[in-house]
C-alpha cells in the first residue's frame, strides 16, 4: 500500500504541471457569461466611456465585450477581473487576450496588477502589454510574466488612457512554462561581493570599503535559461518574456564597478523600453543625484519633477543618476544615452522612490548592444560620481582643451573670439 502511494504522488508532481499549463484560469473570459467573473468599467471621471457586450463583431462564441471612451486628456481607465488569482514563483504566466481596436488616442493594454501575501497592491502596473491598432480585424496581444516571492496574487486588468473604440474577446490566464531552481551565482573582487538570484535575478551587493549592502527587488521580465562564465564574470542566456526575445546579459566586475551588457539579435523588433535590472532599493537619508542642466539633488521621499530623466535629453549634461546618503552610494552611468533613461518608481511597501533604468527600442529594433555601469562610491557622494564619470569618458571618448588643440595645430588658435 505504501508504494502505491508513493508512486501515486510521483504521477501527481510530474503531471500536474503539465495539467495546469492548458488551463485557463481567467473565469468567463469569452464574455460568454455577460460580465461575470469582470468588475465592471472604472473611469478617472463618470460618465466618459461606457462598456457593453455586443454579439458583433466576435472572435469566436456569441459575445465579445466593447469598451469606448470619450475622455479628454489624462483620463484613464480600466476593466478588470473580479477574481484575484492566486501566483507562484516556479511558474511562467500568459495572458492575453483577442482584441479589435478601432481607435485609440493614446493607448490600451493588457496589465497584471500585483498583491501581496494580505491582497495589499504592490505594483498597479506591474507588467503590461500595448495593443494596436488592428486594421477592422482582431488580433491576438499576449502578455508573459512571472513574479518574485513577495507576490501572492495578481488581477488581470484592460487598461487605456484617454478615447478608445475597442473590442475585447476570448481573454485567458494560463501557465505558460516553469522556471528553474533559484542558483546563487557570485561575483567577488577586492571591492564587491556580488550575488545574483536566478529565478528573479535579484542582486545582493555588498560594498566592502563603505561596508554596506545594496539590495534589489526582484525582476519578473527575465527567464534564464543557461548561465556561462566569461573572463571576469558571468553571462545569462534567457527570455525577456514582455517580448518574447532571446536576450543575453553579461556581468562583470572591475574594480568598484558592475559592469553589464545586454546583447540580443540587432534585428529584433522592440516595440517597448526593456526595464532592466530591477531597481535598487533605496534607504532613508538617501537623495537622488540628477545631472539635470546644473544638477539636481532631492530626497528618495520625493518623485522627480520631469517624470522620467532621459539621457539623451537636452538639459542632460552628463550620462548617469545616482543615490546617495552625501557620502557613499552608488551611480548608473552608460555608454548609450540616446536609447536610455531611468523612471523613478515607489516601492509600495518601503514607500521610497527608486531607480529604474530602460533601454529603448531604436527604430522599432534592439539594434546594438547595451552596456552600463553600477559604480559604487564610497566618500564624497555626488563629486565622486562626477569624477568617476569624467575620467570614464575621457577613456571612452578622448576629450581634449582647446590647448591642447592647438599645441597639435596652430591655426585651431584663429577660431578664438
Amino acid at each position: 500500500m505504501q508504494k502505491h502511494s508513493f508512486f501515486l504522488i510521483l504521477v501527481v508532481c510530474f503531471i500536474l504541471p503539465n495539467l495546469l499549463i492548458s488551463q485557463n484560469f481567467l473565469q468567463n473570459g469569452g464574455f460568454e457569461s455577460g460580465e461575470n467573473g469582470w468588475n465592471g468599467l472604472w473611469l478617472r471621471v463618470d460618465n466618459t466611456g461606457m462598456s457593453e457586450l455586443v454579439d458583433h463583431p466576435v472572435h469566436s462564441g456569441n459575445k465579445a465585450l466593447h469598451i469606448k471612451c470619450w475622455g479628454e486628456q489624462n483620463q484613464d481607465w480600466s476593466y478588470s477581473s473580479e477574481t484575484l488569482l492566486l501566483v507562484d514563483p516556479q511558474f511562467v504566466y500568459e495572458f492575453s487576450a483577442w482584441v479589435k481596436a478601432d481607435q485609440m488616442k493614446d493607448y490600451a493594454a493588457l496589465c497584471i496588477t500585483t498583491l501581496d501575501r494580505n491582497q495589499n497592491v504592490t505594483d498597479w502596473l506591474f507588467a503590461i502589454k500595448n495593443t494596436e491598432r488592428t486594421n477592422g480585424n482582431y488580433e491576438k496581444f499576449s502578455l508573459k510574466f512571472k513574479v518574485t516571492s513577495e507576490i501572492k496574487y495578481v488581477r488581470p486588468r484592460f487598461v487605456g488612457w484617454d478615447s478608445c473604440d475597442i473590442f475585447i474577446d476570448d481573454a485567458s490566464f494560463v501557465i505558460a512554462d516553469t522556471v528553474g531552481n533559484n542558483d546563487v551565482y557570485v561575483l567577488e573582487n577586492s571591492h564587491l561581493k556580488a550575488e545574483i538570484h536566478s529565478d528573479d535575478f535579484r542582486l545582493n551587493i555588498f560594498d566592502k570599503k563603505s561596508n554596506r549592502q545594496y539590495a534589489s527587488s526582484g525582476l519578473a521580465t527575465f527567464l534564464p535559461l543557461r548561465v556561462d562564465s566569461i573572463k571576469d564574470g558571468l553571462s545569462f542566456h534567457g527570455i525577456y518574456l514582455p517580448e518574447d526575445l532571446e536576450l543575453s546579459v553579461d556581468l562583470s566586475l572591475q574594480d568598484n564597478t558592475l559592469i553589464f551588457q545586454l546583447s540580443a539579435d540587432s534585428l529584433s523588433d522592440l516595440n517597448e523600453e526593456i526595464f532592466f535590472p530591477a531597481p535598487i532599493l533605496s534607504n532613508a537619508g538617501d537623495f537622488f543625484i540628477v545631472p539635470r542642466a546644473s544638477g539636481i539633488i532631492f530626497p528618495v521621499t520625493h518623485h522627480y519633477p520631469f517624470w522620467d530623466f532621459r539621457f539623451w535629453g537636452y538639459k542632460s549634461t552628463m550620462a548617469f543618476v545616482g543615490v546617495t546618503n552625501l557620502a557613499s552610494g552608488y551611480m548608473i552611468a552608460t555608454d548609450d544615452p540616446w536609447d536610455t533613461g531611468v523612471e523613478f518608481v515607489k516601492n509600495e511597501i518601503q514607500n521610497y522612490y527608486n531607480l529604474q533604468l530602460y533601454h529603448a527600442p531604436s527604430k522599432g529594433k534592439f539594434a546594438y548592444p547595451r552596456k552600463f555601469y553600477l559604480t559604487f562610491v564610497h566618500d564624497n557622494g555626488y563629486v565622486e560620481m562626477c569624477q568617476w564619470y569624467r575620467r570614464h569618458v575621457q577613456q571612452l571618448r578622448p576629450v581634449k582643451t582647446f590647448s591642447e588643440k592647438i599645441s597639435e595645430n596652430p591655426d585651431v588658435e584663429k577660431l578664438k573670439g
